[in-house]
């Protein structure tokens, strides 16, 4: 047990967050990122100061790229054709796959 008597912030022990939160903590020199196990989404930040990481004292970046739901099947699936994908769609949960006979993926367009 650990007593500080002016201790003004509240402690966090990271094997209990990470079980009830089902999250990780990825650890920087100078920050640190909690993320959804399941979605790697960043669910809370902070920095460190003198040797002490406190919550909420990080910014944040995030690059995020846009993937639509039935392109991520598409590539899931191992490239089905155009013609084969919308018997999919309504059991993957995306409703309308719309793709023009111009585009398509390129893996699809090399081989």
């Amino acid at each position: 047990m650990l007593f500080v008597s002016n201790l003004s912030c509240n402690l966090v022990f990271i094997a209990k967050i990470t079980k009830e939160l089902n999250c990780s903590v990825t650890f920087f020199n100078d920050s640190y990122v909690l993320q959804d196990r399941a979605s790697r989404m960043p669910i809370g930040v902070g920095g460190q100061r003198d040797g002490v990481y406190f919550y909420g004292k990080a910014s944040l970046k995030i690059q995020s790229n846009a993937v639509r739901m039935s392109e991520l099947w598409h590539q899931r699936l191992r490239h089905p054709s155009s013609e084969v994908m919308p018997s999919f769609a309504k059991e993957l949960g995306f409703l309308n796959y719309a793709r023009s006979k111009n585009s398509m993926c390129d893996v699809c367009y090399h081989a």
